[in-house]
C-alpha cells in the first residue's frame, strides 16, 4: 500500500475588527468553544516543556491536541488523536492587521488521510467551514477573496503548506 498524499486545506476571512479583538476570541487555545461549534467541554494543561495540550469533547468524539508554537496573533497546533480519519494533522491559525479596524484570518491545515482522501477532506473541511461560518456570524464578516498573505511572517514552512495567492 502506498503512502497517502498530504492534503492541504486553507480558509480565510476578512474581519471588520482589529487583529487584537479577533485574536481575543480565536487565539484562546484552551477555549475553542468560543468560536468553533460542536465542542461540549475542554480541558487544557501545560506540559513539562512549556507547551499546552487540550482535550476537547465534541459532537464527533474526543480530540487530543497540542499547541506546538505560538506568536503574537497566530499559533500552530496538531491533532494528536481524535475521531477524524487522518494522521499527521497540523494546522496554523492566525490573524493579520490590515487597516484600522480590519483584519484577515488565515486557517491552514495539512494531514494524511486514513480513508478515501475525498471523504477525509470533506470531513476536515466541514469542521473548518463550521468554524468559519460561526466567525462570519460573530464578526459580521465576509469571505476573504482578496487579502494578499505574502510577506506575513508565519511559520507556514514548518507545516509544509504553501498558501496560494487568493483570487
Amino acid at each position: 500500500m502506498s503512502t497517502p498524499e498530504r492534503i492541504f486545506i486553507v480558509r480565510s476571512l476578512l474581519l471588520p475588527t482589529s487583529d487584537v479583538a479577533a485574536w481575543q476570541v480565536i487565539g484562546q487555545f484552551g477555549q475553542p468553544q468560543l468560536w468553533l461549534p460542536g465542542i461540549t467541554a475542554t480541558d487544557t494543561v501545560r506540559t513539562v516543556n512549556g507547551t499546552y495540550q487540550r482535550r476537547c469533547d465534541t459532537v464527533l468524539g474526543e480530540f487530543h491536541e497540542s499547541l506546538i508554537e505560538a506568536g503574537t496573533h497566530w499559533h500552530v497546533y496538531t491533532i494528536d488523536s481524535g475521531p477524524l480519519p487522518v494522521e499527521e494533522y497540523r494546522a496554523l491559525i492566525g490573524v493579520k492587521n490590515l487597516a484600522a479596524r480590519r483584519s484577515g484570518l488565515l486557517w491552514a491545515v495539512s494531514f494524511k488521510p486514513l480513508v478515501d482522501s475525498t471523504h477525509a477532506q470533506r470531513l476536515v473541511a466541514a469542521v473548518l467551514d463550521a468554524g468559519i461560518s460561526r466567525l462570519q456570524t460573530m464578526f459580521n464578516a465576509a469571505p476573504d477573496l482578496k487579502t494578499e498573505w505574502s510577506g506575513w511572517q508565519l511559520p507556514i514552512d514548518k507545516l509544509g503548506i504553501k498558501v496560494p495567492p487568493l483570487p
